[in-house]
């Protein structure tokens, strides 16, 4: 009888891309019902908005099947064969291209509304899309270095991990350089409007702003530290965790279009209730003007003032001036 063969230790390897792998098919879920909720409020958006989410779906469904695949051919079809185990499959590269597509449109869509926020700034917008571009190019060169060297530690020790480091350098100084430039211009255009419901909008949107800024650049700052550590060849923590990262992009960009149509409801809610009790107000204290006064007070000024509230939050809201560039 054959001595049994001691089969390796994989917890800090595929079981933590088992964990990852269970994250990311959450976050598609919720990416899913994003999407479709987004369809059932939206349906008068362009063409080219739909066309994005549509493709941003695809994109991350094929991801997640290429790590369905993964995850099962290392730990059900060839579990215990510690060849194999060393070698990078064709569908975990296939992870990171996905990715690094998902990270490229969804960086472009943010670009786009910052130049339209920013009044058509190019150099800012010039800037976000150098860091863009410059990240999906690496990642290409990463992708392709990861086909020739298969195995696990000469990816984290060659050029694909010098790739790696840079294109995460640059998606972070994407990441910071959108988050503050809609932080500046939503409060340049903050102080510049004097409707203090327009400034709750902006107000809103710079916390919005703010802590996607924090979560994606958190992310992949935790990546770079982990794919930089000396521990990468014993470990696949930072591969686990880069799974979830196209994921958290995808959601942002989805959150950012569904949050519309509750800013926009908040927004009316809130001017009608104030109005109302400025109106009566007014009225107690003009007990004793005749009706067709009282009536020109509750009809002429609410319809110029809602009008002008009405243009405001179209322009904001609907056509995606300010709450279309974050939200």
């Amino acid at each position: 009888m054959l001595p049994a063969r001691a089969l390796p230790d994989i917890g800090p390897t595929f079981g933590a891309l088992l964990i990852g792998g269970y994250a990311s098919l959450g976050l598609f879920g919720v990416l899913t019902l994003q999407c479709w909720l987004y369809y059932t409020r939206f349906p008068d958006d362009t063409m080219r908005i739909k066309f994005m989410v549509v493709f941003i779906w695809v994109v991350e469904f094929l991801r997640s099947c290429f790590m369905v695949h993964a995850i099962h051919y290392y730990t059900v079809v060839h579990w215990g064969d510690p060849t194999v185990l060393s070698s990078a499959v064709w569908s975990l590269e296939l992870i990171l291209f996905t990715t690094f597509i998902v990270e490229f449109v969804v960086h472009l869509y943010f670009a786009y509304r910052v130049w339209i926020i920013s009044g058509h700034h190019w150099l800012m917008t010039s800037i976000i899309c150098f860091f863009t571009i410059s990240n999906f190019v690496i990642g290409i060169c990463e992708y392709a270095y990861s086909i020739v060297e298969t195995t696990f530690s000469r990816i984290s020790n060659g050029f694909t991990g010098d790739f790696a480091t840079a294109a995460l350098t640059c998606v972070i100084a994407a990441d910071w350089t959108i988050t503050g430039s809609l932080i500046y211009y939503l409060r340049r255009n903050r102080s510049e409007s004097g409707w203090s419901r327009t400034n709750t909008i902006v107000d809103r949107l710079v916390f919005y702003a703010i802590n996607i800024g924090i979560l994606m650049s958190a992310t992949d700052l935790v990546v770079l530290a982990l794919s930089s550590s000396h521990l990468t060849t014993t470990n696949l923590y930072y591969l686990a965790l880069f799974e979830i990262v196209g994921n958290l992009y995808a959601n942002s960009l989805l959150a950012s279009l569904n949050a519309r149509a509750g800013l926009r409801q908040q927004v009316n809610v809130e001017y009608l209730s104030s109005f109302n009790v400025g109106a009566a107000s007014q009225r107690t204290q003009q007990s004793g003007t005749t009706t067709k006064a009282s009536t020109a007070l509750e009809s002429g000024p609410a319809d110029s003032v809602e009008q002008k509230l009405s243009a405001s939050v179209s322009d904001l809201v609907t056509t995606g001036a300010v709450p279309a560039a974050i939200v």
